[in-house]
């Protein structure tokens, strides 16, 4: 092609030169979209192993932490807030360590917070790590070691929690031996380290527990287990405390927030009762048993009897009980291995006195025994009894409550075929201690079941169209 003048080939020159501009810039902007796209490829998840460590020397010279005895964990997002065990450092015993595989992306937040046994978690917040490229590109991140709490030593604040189970205790609903639990949102409505204990024997349950921040605003509920079942909550609405940075932070409540309308007060009572007959008949050995009182006022568990040096066949034994006026107290007198005192084969009898006003006023009372209540010993041996009735019946086990042993008599006015189970209290069958024919006629059998928890049981006779069921008490 011919120029018509040099103007005219310097336009030209241009216009060449900026498609081949175009041409360099389409050339290189190409693999350079392609490392955009492969970028943003990068974006997608992949194992990454972190290791997280905690100082925890401040919480060991706070008394708080025990070394020998306490572990170290981390819970987080990566493992549902689950607890991943930590080891000491070899350089450093004050230094935990774990290095734990998660799957994460550039980026992407990594939650956590550190705890030890029994259950003390981290209170200033929840812990965070974003994920760098570069632990994206290694698939490793250190994270900083960092004190327990992240702040210069400050003790948690200690909160005090008591519950009264007295009056529980008086409607049999709870008995010494079961435990008290307080649960709430601070240990997630679970678990079993919130136990609270009966130290000194008033019915009142209390422990000290140092994992709280001030201000910290608790939503709780005492619970307790019984009879073996499910634990028993409280049925009113939660209970509300907003922890003080100034201590002490007590909370005191009674179960259920019974109301104490009626005037209580502690009075001495002495509980005296003779041996004698039943030391002569050999049912009670005064060098291998030991004698005791157990009621309403002591949640039916044992007050241990002494004998007097001058009379060795009294046994007597003083203590405090809370009372009120015309209140009735119930209570039996027991000897070991396991016979409580019964005058019938109802299982009904109790021992009882009323508190009166004069005794209420004096502070005092003397109950007096002349002796254990006991019916004719049972034949040793499980047979079938001379006599012939003529009703169908099933009696009350004896002893009961017992521990270990106990035994059952029934009475069958035709011959029939006969079955005795045992059942717990959700109608599991337990024992089958009979499943024969038999003739007309009065029978026992013993029930001796080490492997069985304490609680309530129910027996059942069938003979024929005849069925009875009984419950009984097994002690442990």
């Amino acid at each position: 092609m011919k120029l018509k003048n040099k103007h005219e080939g310097f336009a030209m020159k241009k216009l060449l030169s900026f498609f081949s501009f175009l041409t360099i810039f389409t050339v290189i902007s190409l693999p350079l979209a392609a490392q955009r796209t492969n970028t943003l490829a990068a974006k997608t998840s992949k194992t990454i192993l972190i290791t997280f460590s905690v100082d925890m020397e401040l919480e060991r010279l706070a008394g708080y932490f025990h070394p020998g005895s306490d572990t170290v964990s981390v819970g987080g997002s990566f493992n549902a807030w689950q607890k991943s065990v930590m080891t000491v450092s070899q350089s450093n015993p004050d230094i935990y360590s774990t290095t734990i595989s998660v799957t994460d992306s550039v980026q992407d937040t990594v939650r956590f917070n550190f705890v030890y046994s029994p259950d003390i978690w981290e209170v200033a917040g929840v812990r965070e790590y974003v994920i760098t490229q570069t632990n994206y590109d290694s698939g490793v991140a250190v994270l900083d070691t960092i004190g327990f709490d992240s702040e210069p030593f400050s003790p948690p604040t200690r909160v005090e929690f008591n519950c009264n189970m007295t009056i529980e205790m008086r409607n049999r609903e709870f008995v010494r031996g079961e435990k008290v639990f307080v649960r709430g949102d601070f240990n997630g409505w679970s678990g079993n380290d919130f136990e609270l204990k009966d130290v000194d024997g008033d019915s009142i349950y209390s422990r000290i527990f140092y994992n709280f921040k001030a201000d910290q605003k608790l939503t709780f509920k005492f619970t307790h287990t019984h009879n073996g079942g499910d634990d028993v909550w409280e049925s009113i609405g939660n209970r509300r405390l907003t922890v003080s940075s100034t201590e002490p932070n007590i909370f005191t409540g009674v179960w259920e927030d019974a109301c104490f309308c009626t005037h209580y007060k502690t009075i001495q009572v002495t509980f005296s009762i003779n041996m004698e007959l039943e030391r002569l008949s050999g049912l009670f050995n005064p060098l291998t048993d030991t004698l005791s009182v157990r009621g309403s006022f002591n949640g039916w568990n044992k007050t241990i009897m002494t004998p007097l040096p001058d009379t060795a066949d009294i046994y007597r034994v003083t203590t405090p009980v809370v009372v009120s006026v015309d209140e009735k107290i119930n209570f039996l007198f027991f000897y070991s291995p396991g016979t409580w005192e019964q005058d019938n084969f109802d299982g009904n009898f109790e021992r009882s006195f009323i508190v009166s006003q004069n005794v209420f006023d004096l502070g005092s009372f003397v109950y007096t025994a002349i002796g254990f209540s006991f019916p004719d010993p049972w034949p040793n041996n499980v047979e079938k009894l001379n006599n012939v009735p003529t009703t169908f019946s099933l009696q009350q086990n004896y002893p009961n409550p017992f521990n270990p042993e106990t035994k059952i008599s029934w009475q069958l006015a035709a011959g029939s075929f006969v079955t005795l189970k045992i059942y717990d209290v959700l109608g599991n069958e337990v024992a089958t201690l009979v499943n024969e024919e038999q003739p007309a006629g009065t029978y026992q059998v013993s029930f001796n079941q080490q492997q069985l928890a304490g609680g309530i049981y129910f027996y059942q006779l069938h003979a024929g169209d005849f069925v009875q069921t009984k419950k009984m008490i097994l002690l442990r």
